[in-house]
Parts: C-alpha cells; sequence; structure tokens
C-alpha cells in the first residue's frame, strides 16, 4: 500500500534538508576484505575481526545452555542464570557494587536519566556529552537541566552556583544533583578532568546531595587495570555512584551495563521502561561479551593495548616532525586540538579530531578515500559550525608504514590547500 500523500511530502521535504545541509545519512555494507584501511571504527583494538576473539567466542558458545534466545523481558524469565553471573562479573571488572545489563549504551543512559532524577533535582552535564544523555535528561523529572562548558571546571563552578541561586532545596540538601561527563570525548578525542570536577562539586555542595554519573563508553579496554577504564585507572571508581560501561567499541562486542549499588539497580528494574519492555539479551550476546572481557583481562589484551599505545605516540610523533606543519596549523587549514595535549597518548585515546577549515572536511575525506584510507567527516550540529572535522580512529593493527602514509597523504592535502589560499590572496 502506498503512503498518503501528506505524510510522503513530509517525509522528501525532512529529507531533503538533511541533503542541503549536507547531514544526510545512509546505511551502507562496511566493505570487507577491502584495500581501504580503515581509520573509521571504534574498533581500537581491532577485536572484533580477531582470531583470538573469534576463539574465544566459540568457546563459550560450546557450553550450550538451554536456551539461545532470550525468551522475554528481564523483569520475566529473560534474566538467565548466564545473565546474571555476567552482570556480577562486569561490577567485579570496573570495581562497582552491583550493575544491569542494557542491550546498548544508548538505552543503558536513557534509563539512567530520564528515571533517577526526581522533581526538585537538578542535572548537570557537559555540553559535549552523548546524544542518549541529553535525551534521558530530556525526558526526566529534573527541575533544573543545565549543561556547563567541555571540560571547563571554571563553568561548573558557575553553573552549580546558579543551580544553588534558583534553590534553596538544593543549597539545604533536600534534592539532588546528578553530574555527569564521560571519560574520552568522541569527537574532540579529549579527557574529562575528572579529579577536578570531583572536588569542585564536593566544594559547590557540601552537604553532599550528589550524584557523580560517568560514561566510559570509549575508554574501556584501552586504559585501567585490564582495561577497566579511566575511572579506574585513575583510582576513583569508588568516587563514582554510577558508571554507564558499553563493550561496543574497544571490546569488540555489544550491550551496555548500569554499575550501581543494589539500591538504584532495583529501582532500575522496576522502573526503566527500555528495561522492562525489551527482550533480555541472547545467550550469543553474553557468550560473544564474556570473550570479549576474558581477552581484554589475558596478555593479549595487554598486547593490544600497548601496540595501541605505540600507534597513538607514533601518529603524533610523526605529524609533528613534518617540516610543513606548524605552517598548516597556523594557516587555519588543518589542525589537530589534540596535540596540545599529553592525555591522549598517556591514556591510550585513539580518537584524532582533524579540524579544517570552515567548507573543507568532506574534501578532505574524499582525499583520503582516494589516497586508500576510510575516514568519515563531521559537520553541525555534530559539532560546532567552525569546527568541522574529519575523525581519524587509531587501531592496534595499523602498521608504521599506513600511519606514516597516512600521515603524508594528510600533508599532501594540507599543503596543496595551504597553497591555494596564498595564490587566491595574490
Amino acid at each position: 500500500m502506498s503512503l498518503p500523500r501528506a505524510f510522503s511530502e513530509d517525509l522528501n521535504a525532512g529529507l531533503n534538508k538533511c541533503r542541503q545541509q549536507r547531514l544526510y545519512l545512509q546505511t551502507s555494507p562496511s566493505p570487507d576484505g577491502s584495500s581501504v584501511v580503515d581509520f573509521s571504527s571504534n574498533d581500537s583494538l581491532a577485536l572484533r575481526s580477531s582470531e583470538a576473539l573469534r576463539k574465544e567466542f566459540f568457546r563459550q558458545l560450546g557450553q550450550r545452555p538451554l536456551y539461545l534466545g532470550a525468551g522475554s523481558s528481564r523483569v520475566l524469565d529473560g534474566s538467565s542464570k548466564q545473565v546474571m553471573e555476567l552482570e556480577a562479573r562486569l561490577a567485579a571488572y570496573h570495581g562497582a557494587k552491583d550493575g544491569l545489563l542494557f542491550n546498548s549504551g544508548y538505552e543503558a543512559n536513557v534509563a539512567i536519566f530520564s528515571n533517577l532524577p526526581h522533581p526538585g533535582d537538578a542535572i548537570v552535564y557537559d555540553n559535549l556529552i552523548h546524544a542518549s544523555i541529553i535525551d534521558g535528561s530530556q525526558a526526566s523529572q529534573a527541575t533544573i537541566v543545565r549543561s556547563f562548558k567541555h571540560n571547563d571546571v571554571h563553568s561548573l563552578r558557575q553553573v552549580l552556583e546558579n543551580i544553588k541561586a534558583e534553590s534553596l532545596d538544593i543549597v539545604e540538601g533536600r534534592r539532588t544533583v546528578f553530574v555527569s561527563f564521560e571519560s574520552f570525548y568522541s569527537m574532540d578525542g579529549d579527557v574529562a578532568p575528572i579529579r577536578d570536577i570531583l572536588d569542585i562539586v564536593k566544594q559547590a555542595l557540601p552537604a553532599g546531595n550528589f550524584v557523580f554519573i560517568i560514561d566510559e563508553a570509549h575508554s574501556v579496554g584501552l586504559i585501567g587495570p585490564h582495561g577497566s577504564g579511566l575511572a579506574a585507572h585513575l583510582g576513583l571508581e569508588k568516587e563514582l555512584h554510577i558508571q554507564m560501561q558499553c563493550y561496543t567499541k574497544a571490546p569488540g562486542a555489544s550491550c551496555g551495563i548500569v554499575l550501581c549499588d543494589s539500591l538504584v539497580r532495583q529501582f532500575l528494574v522496576n522502573y526503566a521502561r527500555s528495561l522492562i519492555y525489551s527482550t533480555g539479551p541472547t545467550f550469543p550476546t553474553v557468550a560473544l561479551l564474556n570473550a570479549s572481557i576474558n581477552i581484554l583481562k589475558s596478555s593479549e589484551g595487554d598486547r593490544r593495548r600497548e601496540q595501541l599505545h605505540n600507534n597513538i605516540k607514533l601518529f603524533y610523533d610523526t605529524i609533528a616532525k613534518q617540516t610543513q606543519w606548524e605552517m598548516v596549523q597556523h594557516s587555519g587549514v588543518l589542525r589537530i586540538p589534540t596535540m596540545r595535549s599529553s592525555d591522549v597518548v598517556r591514556y591510550n585515546v585513539p580518537i584524532v579530531p582533524l579540524v579544517t577549515a570552515v567548507g573543507l572536511c568532506h574534501n578532505l575525506q574524499a582525499w583520503l578515500l582516494r589516497c586508500g584510507y576510510r575516514t568519515y567527516a563531521f559537520t553541525f550540529p555534530v559539532v560546532p559550525r567552525t569546527k568541522e572535522r574529519v575523525r581519524l580512529m587509531l587501531n592496534a593493527e595499523h602498521t608504521p608504514e599506513q600511519i606514516f602514509n597516512a600521515v603524508q597523504a594528510l600533508m599532501v592535502w594540507a599543503e596543496r590547500h595551504l597553497l591555494f589560499n596564498k595564490g587566491s590572496r595574490l
């Protein structure tokens, strides 16, 4: 049956708007066995196609439980023995008391923020926080929702002072402030100043009426004891009331988990609609996640983390040695903000933001693809209008030659645009 005319016109108008703004998205199969080098995916440990993970996954599958499918919701009989054991295992892995597994990190974040804050409460988050946290906050009962400037603790302090000026209940500790941030940020490739954030909030709210929530989606697997995350690496996991860990990136698996105490877990079991009205994880899903954790905790996981670290250092060292790099940066044609921070190498951050002059990011993406490197361009509203970029993702299996050649391709592109800009000013 054909769609109603008015409905079709609305849909086409919306899609045309996406095309005009260069935000049009499509689903297309990723090339298998392609000669194009992958600098685009979140597979930073190169686990998802590894023989190590494949073998461990099939070993886990060999346990052959009675049921392969979940059968129903987690609150019915979709909480199998394997799922419950996995939750306990993940909680121990990340140094938490308890955990509640969701089908995705998005569902986990929406569950946290749409259910835990109550009327009179406030939500405060970094303004580059993931969309799932924003969506959950918009659906919450919180009276106040505010953002602070990215990684700016002075802005955070001011936001908290403004909230206290609005709410005597918060000043006197009768209502709660939920403070949320990520460990690694997916578009900027930088690291949250976690200790400073905790200190500022504790100073601003001496009544202790705050809840810290960290999203570790981009750091799990890469840093910390056996890859357990940045908070664990810094020894701060016990100071965070809630962790959201997601296993779709470096771990090469799926699912997200809310790590918390038993009271928070039980509240979410009773109120989180994304849990109550979704079928639970299947056994193959559980098997893959168990296999991934086994690899992350093994010498193979250590080897991959070390190799990724070497590749991150190699990339930054190589581009810093390019004779034209300073001129390219100062021209505004291409710059890499993360080069100013030692955190990216120290903490194993594989995300490299290649910030271009306005209007050039798609051109850079196309150039890199012609050179044999797959990356993706991001424009407003995903990133600010003046900070459009190509995101380059490093992984543990990139060879030195691939990294050297990718840097050379970047420099050829940048120098051509530098010459063009000089010529246009003559």
